[in-house]
């Protein structure tokens, strides 16, 4: 009942945020502007918590196993772990480019309203939905 109760406080305190006015430039937070991060920066920081994520060795010390025959090579693990790479390398820079393009309509104040009274409403709804489950 305590996690019903607290996503019905986190939904309606959502939906107030929607629905309160807008506030003045004076109550706005001014901030500081910040230049982007090089690309090569980036790059190096995602490369080093990527290579110190302990997180990262476990996954392929428990997925790529089942995926080697019994008499394979190093070079197969390796092929398996650059195709891994790859994917991933795809997979992000695609995400990157889709969410770049998605940054300025998150800005804009009107969005936020619409973002947070949906969040809101949905969450109200989990922790009514959760309230009311019956226990088996």
């Amino acid at each position: 009942m305590l996690g019903a109760a607290y996503l019905i406080w986190i939904g309606i305190k959502s939906l107030k945020s929607a629905i309160s006015t807008k506030t003045s430039l004076n109550e706005k937070v001014r901030e500081v502007p910040r230049s982007a991060p090089s690309l090569i920066g980036a790059f190096l920081e995602g490369f080093v918590t990527n290579t110190l994520n302990p997180k990262v060795s476990m996954f392929y010390l428990a997925a790529f196993p089942q995926f080697m025959s019994q008499g394979s090579s190093a070079f197969d693990a390796y092929t398996l772990v650059t195709a891994h790479a790859i994917v991933n390398f795809l997979w992000f820079a695609l995400m990157v480019m889709a969410l770049s393009r998605v940054k300025y309509a998150a800005n804009n104040e009107r969005f936020k309203r619409w973002l947070n009274s949906i969040t809101g409403i949905v969450f109200i709804g989990f922790g009514a939905k959760l309230a009311l489950l019956r226990s088996s």
